[in-house]
């Protein structure tokens, strides 16, 4: 595996991971989506500069696209999580 699919996937195992936290923690699917990725985005470019040693040039970019995928990624969670609330009622 190249060096982008790792990260790739990377990004999208803590998206996913982000998310179900996220959306455990509260019950408003919207706001589990942005902290999540938020949060996921960050977690990706922490772990990016310390694999460097230095902030990438491009982070800034990298952190709006990333967490855009990251968003919608934790919308469909979200959505998966309130039909599952709204058939068992709680």
């Amino acid at each position: 595996m190249n060096e982008a699919a790792v990260g790739l996937t990377l990004l999208i195992g803590l998206s996913v991971v982000c998310a179900v936290v996220a959306n455990l923690r509260t019950r408003d699917w919207l706001m589990a989506a942005v902290l999540s990725a938020l949060a996921a985005s960050t977690l990706f470019q922490i772990g990016l500069t310390i694999k460097l040693g230095h902030l990438d040039k491009f982070a800034p970019i990298a952190f709006v696209v990333g967490g855009m995928w990251a968003f919608l990624i934790a919308l469909g969670i979200g959505a998966g999580f309130q039909l599952w609330r709204r058939r068992s009622g709680t």
